[in-house]
């Protein structure tokens, strides 16, 4: 048991009834708590790996985003600290009407089939999944480049997180197919669930296909902190720039209403001085020729 969940089982076949004592019984309940002790604390290890590895291409994404001037180039420079956020194989984003894509991705037209997969059964917040063939039929096409997918869906409108993960194909050993249980004859119409001792214990392999390595805790934990860090930073630029817009709208009536003060002030006393020469002009006869010259340029 790690965390008081199931994590494992040991199980020891034996071809005839075979009494355990309770020696040995306890025996093996000590062993199996030693070990499981170990794999605690190796997996424990192993998740704060993968929690410094994502949270360290997280701070590098964040620095670049406050560096760069322009919110949109910051995140066409970052699709690779955002494809390693987490382990997967590729990674897409819609964002502003545009594709971005990094990695291991399918198509275009196969991409934003799985955005619209996805609102087309209105799933608020994320989304993951290691058989994405299962869900849709269409996935069944590029199942090699994509068999499992985590969809994070953004505040702005449209816009989405999708990273891939490629098929990740192993064999299963089973003692015996676990598919095919042995249970008592049918009596009837009825047939009993008792189940009988196996016959064979013969390994049986299971080809497991068309299915990605899981997603882990801390994976779907960083995506969640990149989707929030990617709405938080767009939100502050759409503020600043309305910040600034308004600034400039002040700005520019300031400049209106000071252009015409300065124009009227101008105009009024040049209209005071051209009423004057014409005053001057009715005089008529009394003015020298210069003079009327003069006051006519006036």
């Amino acid at each position: 048991m790690d965390d008081n969940m199931l994590w494992g089982l040991v199980s020891c076949h034996h071809s005839s009834r075979k009494i355990i004592d309770y020696k040995v019984r306890q025996a093996t309940l000590l062993i199996a708590k030693v070990m499981m002790s170990r794999i605690s604390e190796k997996l424990k290890d192993i998740s704060k790996q993968a929690e410094r590895k994502y949270t360290a291409s997280y701070s590098k994404l964040q620095e670049l985003i406050i560096q760069e001037h322009h919110f949109k180039s910051s995140l066409n420079k970052g699709l690779q600290h955002l494809l390693q956020t987490t382990g997967a194989s590729g990674f897409a984003m819609m964002f502003d009407g545009q594709l971005y894509t990094y990695g291991l991705v399918p198509e275009r037209d196969q991409i934003l089939s799985v955005i619209e997969w996805h609102k087309a059964r209105r799933i608020y917040g994320l989304y993951y999944t290691q058989q994405f063939s299962q869900e849709d039929k269409k996935a069944g096409e590029y199942y090699k480049k994509a068999s499992g997918i985590l969809i994070a869906p953004l505040a702005v409108e449209g816009g989405y997180l999708v990273w891939f993960k490629k098929e990740n194909r192993y064999v299963v050993q089973w003692a015996g197919n676990p598919h095919n249980k042995d249970t008592q004859p049918v009596k009837g119409n009825q047939q009993l669930q008792q189940y009988v001792p196996r016959k064979s214990f013969a390994v049986w392999r299971e080809n497991i296909t068309r299915q990605s390595e899981s997603w882990t805790n801390e994976e779907i934990s960083s995506a969640q902190r990149v989707a929030l860090l990617i709405d938080s930073s767009f939100e502050k630029e759409r503020k600043q720039l309305s910040d600034y817009n308004s600034k400039l709208n002040r700005i520019t009536k300031d400049l209106e209403f000071f252009s015409y003060t300065v124009s009227h002030d101008l105009k009024t006393p040049l209209t005071v001085i051209r009423s004057y020469a014409q005053l001057l002009l009715l005089a008529g006869d009394s003015m020298s020729p210069k003079e009327k010259e003069i006051t006519k340029r006036s």
